[in-house]
This record gives C-alpha cells, sequence and structure tokens, in this order.
C-alpha cells in the first residue's frame, strides 16, 4: 500500500487557505480534472515547534467534516473559489506557521479524502475515483440512497441544521463549512447564529417520506458531531427531532450509532493509512467517549483494520 506523503499528495494541491487554526484546502485529480476540498487542524506547540508527539497526534484530530463534505456535497467538483490563494503565494499568510506543521495538515486534509483516490501505478499518482469501493459501516449508502429532495425540503433541513448548530452556543469553523452545503446563508458570527435557537421550524414536508425523515435525523447527527463534541443542549435537541419526525425510539438510537460509528470509523481508516493506529490508542478511547460510542462498537471499528 502506497502511503499518503506531502511529496506525492503536493502535484494535487491545487489552493489551500488558512483560517486560524485550520487549514483548508482544494485538490485536483491530474486526469480527470475532479476537485476535491477537505481541511484539517494545525497542531502547534506553545514555543511554535512541532514535537514528534504532536504530529502524531495531529494525524487523529481532523475534523469530521472532511469526509463528510464529499459524502453530502451534491457537487463534489469544485470550482475554485475567491477566497482562496494559490500555494505558491502562502507564504506571507503563513509566517507563524512551521514548514512541518503546513506539510502535516495538507496531509490530513487529503487524507480525509482517501476514499475519493486510488494510487496509480503507471502515472505514479493519485488519482480520483467516482464510486467508493467498500462501505464498511453502510452510512454512505444509506445517504446516497435516501437523499433530502425538494425546496421545501431543503430548507427545513438547512433550519435543523442551523438549530443545532446554535445549540452550543458556539460557531466552529468546520460547522460553518458543513452548512454551507444546506443553506444560502452561512452566519458569520454568534449573533447571527443565535437567532435559530429559538425558531420554530416546520417539518411537515416530510410527513410523507419516513426515509427522508430519517436521512434529516442522521444530518442533524453529524451537524452535532462535526466539531468532535456532542453538547447537552445537542442531544436535548436531537431527542426532540426524532420524537418530531415520529420516528420509533430503537430506530432513533441505530440512526445515531450509525453516525457516532462512521465518525469514529473514519478516524481509525486516516490513522491506519498513517500508520499510527496504536500511538493514537488515547486519542481513540477519548474520541469514542465524546461521542458515547460504547466500547463494543468502537472495538468492532478497529477490528476492521
Amino acid at each position: 500500500m502506497v502511503q499518503v506523503t506531502f511529496e506525492n499528495v503536493l502535484p494535487l494541491l491545487e489552493k489551500t487557505k488558512k483560517d486560524g487554526s485550520e487549514l483548508f484546502c482544494i485538490f485536483k485529480c491530474p486526469v480527470s480534472g475532479d476537485k476535491f476540498a477537505a481541511f484539517s487542524e494545525f497542531i502547534i506547540s506553545p514555543d511554535n515547534s512541532t514535537s514528534e508527539s504532536s504530529l502524531q497526534l495531529g494525524r487523529a484530530r481532523f475534523n469530521i467534516l472532511n469526509f463528510l463534505s464529499s459524502v453530502f456535497r451534491q457537487d463534489s467538483k469544485l470550482a475554485p473559489s475567491s477566497k482562496t490563494v494559490q500555494y505558491d503565494a502562502v507564504a506571507g499568510e503563513f509566517e507563524s506557521i512551521e514548514e512541518n506543521e503546513y506539510k502535516e495538515a495538507v496531509v490530513q486534509a487529503f487524507i480525509s479524502l482517501k476514499n475519493r483516490f486510488i494510487w496509480d501505478d503507471q502515472i505514479q499518482s493519485w488519482v480520483s475515483h467516482s464510486t467508493i469501493d467498500e462501505d464498511k459501516i453502510g452510512f454512505e449508502t444509506f445517504i446516497r440512497e435516501n437523499p433530502v429532495t425538494g425546496t421545501k425540503e431543503k430548507e427545513a433541513l438547512g433550519k435543523v441544521l442551523l438549530k443545532i448548530a446554535a445549540a452550543d452556543n458556539r460557531l466552529h469553523f468546520s460547522e460553518r463549512v458543513f452548512l454551507s452545503d444546506f443553506v444560502e446563508k452561512v452566519p458569520e458570527n454568534l449573533e447571527e447564529l443565535n437567532q435559530y435557537n429559538s425558531i420554530k421550524i416546520d417539518l411537515t414536508p416530510f410527513n410523507g417520506s419516513g426515509k427522508m425523515r430519517e436521512s434529516v435525523l442522521l444530518l442533524a447527527w453529524v451537524m452535532a458531531i462535526t466539531d468532535k463534541n456532542l453538547h447537552e443542549k445537542e442531544i436535548q435537541y436531537l431527542e426532540q427531532l426524532s420524537k418530531i419526525l415520529e420516528i420509533p425510539d430503537k430506530r432513533a438510537e441505530d440512526i445515531s450509532m450509525l453516525a457516532k460509528r462512521y465518525a469514529f470509523f473514519k478516524v481509525i481508516e486516516a490513522d491506519y493509512f498513517t500508520g499510527s493506529i496504536e500511538i493514537n490508542e488515547a486519542y481513540h478511547s477519548e474520541l469514542a467517549k465524546k461521542l458515547l460510542l460504547p466500547e463494543l462498537e468502537s472495538a468492532k471499528i478497529k477490528s476492521l483494520f
């Protein structure tokens, strides 16, 4: 198996943008021209140097949105954005970032899209492929087979996700990027976001479709775990939402577990590609607890690797 390295990823790196502690990247397939977006977090030590331990931890701490955006984005071929900057022109923007920190962030962003690329021995490069070879968890298959369609339905879904994002009284960069796939205007700050705390959402557009209702609940759970944390208020709203959507308790529990298992799976998968599963054992345990993922479930997922 070919390991992901900065050197073999760099030819695909078309644009980057730094936003706080995060790096947004656009990768372009050299054969098809397909473009995919992803981002990761800089892991910076207090003295602005990168120790080996911080790099290893960084391999696990990529944002959940990295894999979700490629699944839920209606058009995964992204046009260049005016908000991004050319790689060879970022020197001034990254003056406070060590070179190895930048390279590690780029590698992590690409790894989050690993299921969209395959190594081509003939041209010695990563190339994109249109379908996912194997869906071990069942998450991607469910979303593709049960999409949320219709203008009113999409509008209602967007409001649900905004309310979830507002529940913990903070707006993480990953939440803003995820929301951009579902709402016309993404809140720029907490003041704009908090107005959705008290809104009443009309969910009647989903009355006729049981599977679409389940997709709404699944996406709502995804919204809640995008920042790798589950807040008590988020859980409370998710429980209310399942009742409003008239999804039986057992089925609602299965849906929430599907989202958590897939989130955990993608973290383990990323560590598998970088050979750091054993090194990040402690972080995996911590993440499973944050996601409220039972120990037996996390063990099953690890056994897949």
